[in-house]
Order: C-alpha cells, then structure tokens, then sequence
C-alpha cells in the first residue's frame, strides 16, 4: 500500500509538472516603451491566452514615494481586475497613464483586443465610520508629516488625512533645500556666528517687510532645535559632501546640498519613521470636506473616502497642514496667475477654504513666491533651472533680453533678478553659456526636476517648439535659433563682459568677482536656455495667535483650529528665501503638535 501510494504521488506529480510546464510554454512576454513623468518608462507584460498573467516595469526614473506607488500599485490593480480601466494614483496620473498605456500596447502585440480590458472594475463602498481622536491632521505634506511623528512621540492619540493616494504633498517634490539656521549642523560646518536675529533681518529684506514679524522671530528661534530633532529623532540625513551653498539671499551660510538620496531619500526617511510610529493612523486617498464646529470651537472633520463612504472625525484639536492655493487659478493673482506653474497638483487652497467657511482672517492673498528661472517644458507648465544656473554662473554664463544685452547680476538674489525680469515687456530672458558653463549648468541640473532625457529632446527640437533650449556651432546661430533680435549686440554683450573679467570688475551690474573666473569662450558651440517666472508656493494663508490657532476677521480665536506650513506661509513676505518654506513647513508643524500635546495635558489635570 505504501508502494502504492508512492507511486500515485509521483504519477501525479508528474501530471502537475506537465501542466505547469505548458502553462509557462503557452505564457508570451511583451514590452512597451512610453514617455512618463521623469522619463521614458519600460512596461513588460506576460500574457497567458487572454489572461494578463503579470506586468512589471522594467526601467524607469520616475520619483520616489510619488511615481514609484504608481509603479508599484497599478500593475498589481490591471493583473487583479483584468483591465486597464484602473484607477490611476492621484498625483501620480502621469506614471500612471504611461503605464496603462504601455499594457494596451502590449495588448496590440499580442493581437488582443484592448477594448475588451477595458471595463471599469466594480467599485464597492464601504460604511460610513464615525472615529474620536485626540488630534487630527488634515494634509500628509511637509507640516502634517512632521506634526504627526512629533505627536507620536509624545503620546498623542493621532489621526493623519491625505486627500491623495500617498501622502508628501509640495514636501515630496521640493527643490531639496531647507534653511539650517541655529542647527547644531550648521555651527558644525563652521558656521558659529549665525543667530535668530540676523536670519529675521534677512526675512524681512527678502520679504520687502511685508512678513508676519512675531511668527517670523517664533520660526527663527525655533527652527535650530527643530532640525537637530529632524536628525536625531526622525534620521533625516543631510548632503554635506559639498558644503554649504552660497546664497545671495543669506548673510550667513544656511543651506546645504539637499538630502542623502535627495528628496526621495527625504520621503523614504518620513515614511519609514511614520511605520514605526505607535500612535498614528495615517489614511491616504480619504478628503477632509468641512471642519465640525459649535459656538467658535471646532470638534472635528468630517472627511469622504475614495470608496465614497463618509467618515466623521471627532477630535480635540485640529490642524490645518494643507498646502498652499497655487493649482486653483480661481485664488490666484497676478502675476503668480499667468507665471508657469510647477508645483504639485493637490495644491487647491482647501484648508484655506475650510478656514474661511468659519470666517477665518486671510492674509496675504495676493502673494506667491514667484522665480525667474522656469523653463516651459510644456505649456503653462515649468520646470527649475536654479541649481543648473548656479552650476553656470560658477564658470561664466550671463543673462540677456531679447535684444541680447545683460540686465542684472546673475549672481544676485532671487529677488533682484526677478524684478528686472518683470520689468521685461516679454516676461522672458536668455541664459547664454560657453561649453564649459553648459557642463558646469549640467553638473547642476536636479535631475529630478529636470530629467536628462528632457534635455536631449529639447536640444534635438532645437527650438522650434516650447522651450526655447538651443545649440548654435557660433554665437550668432545660436542667438538666432532662440529669437534674440540681434545677435551681433549679444557678441558686444559677451565681449564686454569678457572685459570686466579681465579687469576684474563688472562695472554694470556688480556681479562678484568670485563669479568672473572665466572668460565666455568666443569659439562655439554656445547654447541658450530660455528664463520664464515659475511658481509653486503661495505665501497667502490664515492669520493665527502665536500658538498658531487660527483667528477670525475680527480677532476672535477658533478655539482647537490650528494651522501650520503653507496654510500660514506670512512669514516669508512677499517672497521667501532658499530653503524657507519647507524649513517653515517643519518648524511650525513640530511647534503645533508640542503646543496640543501640551494642552491635551493640562486639560487631564
């Protein structure tokens, strides 16, 4: 019997391996290439029959904590729904998009019918949920991400609501500079000198002393200890390889190189702290709707679901940590109204909005913290060239108009450039490289920001569509192919300021003499990068007490409102340094949670 026995477990055995083996011989792989947000994106689909049996994505340079969910949960949505009328990710549409469309390519070559995938899987909703918390935040960005690891740390019963499917907002995507002032990094690098009162100083002029004054000297006296517990508690890693940067906007040096693992190694770090955290509940794709409230004192949130169930959200205080207005046209101004846009798409002013439904007092509307160095990648859209300029202006590289003259210091703050940039009739300067200073611009580049790939397209249209990023053999070629009027006058502009370095001193716009090292070659190639305003960060919000509890238009207190990061970005004016809101985000989301865990205590007592 147990021969037996033997002997059918092996029969059968063999009869499963034979399955198994025409199943895999049946299986065909295909593979489609398709442009996504960063760039290309490589989508590998394994197809059984008619079944979409697996779907990988094999290359791509998508960002981290953003694209990447994308990549990680759509496939797995299209292999467990059989059909490409999946959602695709909030914030991430564009990953997704390329990857839906890399799958019915795949489909095509398979000589399968995409239409036949394409029936929208059955959305089920859930019930309707009514929770209590201590605290609720409203908005996983920079300041709801560090409110909530705060408050997990000092017990604080917490609740975390992201409208999109991943939390990181403006936070996930910034530029990689935040402001170290009174850090015990900073007097590491050799910076002793710094204090809260020079940093304000700087505020205020950056900020045309249109800054919120007292909530300014409550960020600079905080923001030092908030950055030594960015280190020590949360493991932010700082990029301290190449020292400070050197800012035109700073008396003292104050911003480093960005992050290990630049921002996507940022969200890593949060993301990682927030699954350790014990007394934090994050839901993401969940939308707060309105603020629940009696007699002046809000008691909670009442939030809806991706699935369309209502959740109802009953807490002792609340924060406002929703990011700024600048995707919703109807809140802007100008000129932030007609400036290329480059900031997230969740960006729709709605804390702002919910402040206001309980007659909160705004401040500042009509700001936004507008940059003269976008490139229109594509229309109404930008992209930063900041830090590839830097790299530029280290070697030579000048800006002109239209007509090919110089009209500013390259090395100026933000700021002054801006400014002249406004007085231009066409909104639009020229930054004109050598070959050495376009290295030194590539050298730069955030590749995040602006993919290499981007590059090598744009240089291949060479100028016939948006944006203008072109390569001339001489200066004459190149000034033509980007529409400056007169290429002989840039040939002038460049030889003149050839002479200044020579003498070592720009007698028209003072740039330092630690910035004209080199001459501008007068042999090609030559390239010519347009200049265009950008935003993504408003400077409008709530106006607040000092405990950042929101206020009403006749200074009345809505008791357990409180709001922090963009929601109430006045500190910075009507612009705001290098570094200075994400460094604002952090701060004053610890600081929000610090004063609610305090309260939760004295109200047990």
């Amino acid at each position: 019997m147990k021969k037996a026995k033997k002997v059918g477990l092996t029969l059968t055995g063999i009869f499963l391996m034979t399955i198994s083996a025409a199943s895999c011989a049946d299986v065909a792989n295909y593979s489609a290439t398709i442009e996504g947000h960063n760039a290309p994106i490589t989508i590998q689909v394994a197809i059984d029959g008619e079944q979409i049996a697996d779907v990988k994505v094999t290359k791509h340079a998508e960002t981290s904590a953003i694209g990447t969910v994308a990549i990680e949960r759509v496939p797995a949505d299209v292999i467990k729904n059989q059909s490409v009328a999946v959602d695709t990710v909030s914030g991430a549409t564009i990953t997704s998009m390329a990857i839906l469309a890399g799958i019915r390519d795949c489909l095509k070559q398979a000589r399968l019918d995409p239409s036949k995938y394409a029936v929208k899987p059955v959305k089920v909703k859930g019930k309707d949920e009514t929770v209590t918390y201590d605290f609720v935040i409203i908005g996983a960005g920079g300041a709801g991400m560090t409110a909530a690891l705060r408050a997990d740390q000092l017990g604080v019963k917490t609740l975390l609501l992201e409208k999109m499917d991943m939390p990181g907002g403006a936070f996930s995507v910034h530029g990689g500079a935040m402001v170290l002032q009174g850090s015990q990094l900073q007097k590491s690098l050799g910076v002793t000198e710094d204090s809260p009162n020079a940093m304000v100083h700087d505020f205020l002029a950056n900020g045309h002393f249109k800054n919120d004054l007292p909530k300014l000297a409550l960020y600079a006296n905080k923001l030092g200890s908030t950055i030594d517990w960015l280190v020590d508690y949360v493991g932010v890693k700082y990029n301290t390889k190449k020292g400070f940067r050197r800012l035109g906007e700073y008396t003292y040096d104050r911003v480093v190189y960005g992050y290990e693992g630049g921002t996507g190694g940022l969200m890593k770090t949060y993301l990682e702290a927030l699954d350790r955290a014990q007394n934090v509940k994050l839901l993401t794709a969940t939308r707060a709707n309105s603020l629940l409230h009696k007699d002046g004192e809000v008691l909670g949130v009442e939030a809806t679901r991706k699935d369309g169930s209502r959740l109802t959200v009953h807490a002792k205080a609340v924060l406002l940590a929703t990011g700024g207005y600048g995707n919703n046209k109807d809140m802007l101004v100008e000129p932030a109204k007609s400036a290329l846009y480059y900031g997230p798409i969740c960006a729709t002013g709605d804390g702002h909005k919910m402040a206001m439904e309980l007659g909160a007092k705004m401040v500042n509307m009509e700001l936004a913290k507008v940059y003269p160095n976008g490139i229109e990648w594509r229309p109404g859209s930008a992209r930063s060239t900041s830090t590839a300029n830097d790299g530029a202006t280290k070697r030579s590289g000048i800006l002109v108009n239209i007509d090919g003259s110089r009209i500013v210091n390259e090395r100026a703050p933000h700021t002054v450039v801006k400014a002249a940039l406004f007085k231009d009739p066409l909104h639009k300067f020229f930054f004109v490289m050598d070959e050495n200073s376009y290295q030194g611009w590539i050298g730069g580049v955030n590749k995040r920001l602006i993919p290499p790939s981007d590059i090598e397209k744009w240089l291949a249209d060479d100028g016939k569509h948006v944006p203008t990023f072109v390569k001339g053999n001489t200066l004459e070629e190149a000034a033509a192919k980007a529409g400056i009027k007169s290429p002989e006058n840039l040939r002038k502009t460049v030889e003149r300021y050839n002479g200044f370095v020579e003498q070592g001193l720009d007698e028209d716009f003072g740039r330092p003499k630690e910035f004209m090292k080199q001459k501008i070659a007068m042999d090609g190639p030559f390239y010519i990068v347009e200049q265009k305003p950008r935003f993504a960060t408003t400077l409008g919000g709530v106006d607040a007490t000092q405990e950042l509890e929101a206020i009403t238009a006749d200074n009345k207190i809505i008791r357990n409102l409180f709001v922090a990061g963009e929601v109430v970005d006045m500190v910075q004016g009507d612009d705001s340094p290098v570094g200075a809101n994400v460094g604002w985000a952090v701060t004053s989301g610890k600081y929000v949670a610090e004063i609610v865990a305090e309260r939760l205590k004295t109200d047990k007592h």
